[in-house]
């Protein structure tokens, strides 16, 4: 009997390797991540600003979702988390401009 073999294009094996290695960065980046958090950053600082984070989040989205900006909560949140990703770049630059 003769056996089935799968026959796959370049393109598509170029594809999957593709796919397989961002899956394994985003693995690699995620540990990376964890280990940070346990061990460079103050847990309890955290936990503090997680907690600040989402209230600003949930007032900042509720704000656009008024009637002075009028946006659905798919709109509100897009505006508010491009901001906030600003607002940390913006922290981040300050920081190293402080650094010795």
């Amino acid at each position: 009997m003769k056996k089935k073999t799968m026959k796959i294009t370049k393109t598509q094996l170029r594809k999957i390797i593709n796919e397989e290695r961002s899956a394994l960065m985003r693995e690699i980046r995620q540990a990376d991540i964890d280990r940070a958090l346990g061990s460079i950053f103050n847990m309890s600082q955290t936990k503090q600003f997680v907690e600040l984070a989402k209230r600003m989040i949930e007032s900042a989205v509720e704000e656009a979702m008024g009637p002075e900006f009028d946006m659905d909560r798919h709109e509100a949140n897009q505006l508010v988390m491009a901001t906030l990703r600003d607002l940390l770049d913006e922290a981040h630059h300050a920081s190293e401009m402080s650094w010795p």
